[in-house]
């Protein structure tokens, strides 16, 4: 009785025929993601980059991100940031990072480092712009005092 020999073969193109669909799939729903998502090793190059992270650096073409060093795409005075970030161990990490070279405006922008910890060479990392969000924080603060001062003032008023 002989065996069949392209049965094996046929089972390994099929799953990688398989493989190479969910890839092209997966890389589609990152893409179509409306927070910016880069993949960077362990050295802080970027890999991989989505759309909206494109959209989020002003930028249209995915070869002024990919092959470039986070420090590079995202200036900041807290340098040391993407460095702590890639080393985490933990899995997943947050961190809000003042973003802007000198003249630009500065934005602020949060990390999310997602990681198989310390065995993994590469990271995900979602990044969305927070500016407003610290802005309007900020404002609602100043807002909140006033009205507390005012009241403060209406109640001594009354009291004198």
């Amino acid at each position: 009785m002989k065996q069949n020999s392209t049965r094996p073969a046929a089972d390994a193109a099929g799953l990688n025929k398989t493989l190479e669909r969910a890839k092209q799939e997966l890389e589609q729903m990152i893409d179509l993601n409306p927070q910016g998502m880069m993949l960077a090793g362990r050295d802080g190059v970027v890999v991989r980059a989505n759309k909206a992270l494109l959209e989020l650096l002003g930028q249209t073409d995915f070869r002024t991100v990919l092959g470039k060093r986070l420090e590079e795409l995202f200036p900041s005075r807290e340098s040391a940031v993407f460095k702590r970030l890639l080393k985490t161990t933990s899995g997943y990490e947050t961190c809000d990072a003042p973003i802007g070279a000198s003249g630009d405006r500065n934005r602020t922008l949060r990390f999310t480092v997602v990681n198989p910890g310390a065995k993994g060479d590469f990271s995900v990392m979602i990044v969305h712009d927070v500016t407003g969000e610290k802005e309007k924080a900020t404002h609602l603060e100043k807002m909140y005092k006033r009205e507390a001062v005012r009241a403060l003032m209406g109640a001594l008023m009354h009291n004198i």
